[in-house]
């Protein structure tokens, strides 16, 4: 985390594991969640990297989803997953 966004520590737990095609490929996708971190200001991007941090409310993101602007399922999956699972016992 802290490589692409800047942030470290907190408390993580795994949500979910998933595949993006697993009748083509045997990689997996490990989804977590991580909760208290804190920013550290130390990013270590690759040289041809250029990654935009944006901060979102849940509210915001829930909102991406169900407008249909997030098509990486590889990252809607586990956020869904997230609204129906893990905010209703955060909030």
């Amino acid at each position: 985390l802290e490589e692409e966004t800047g942030y470290v520590g907190g408390t993580w737990t795994q949500l979910m594991t998933i595949s993006g095609n697993p009748s083509t490929t045997d990689n997996l996708t490990y989804c977590f969640i991580a909760q208290g971190v804190t920013y550290s200001g130390a990013r270590h991007l690759d040289r041809t990297e250029d990654i935009e941090v944006v901060l979102m409310t849940p509210d915001e993101v829930y909102s991406l989803l169900l407008n249909d602007e997030m098509k990486q399922a590889l990252m809607a999956a586990p956020l869904w997953r997230y609204f129906a699972t893990m905010r209703s016992h955060d909030e």
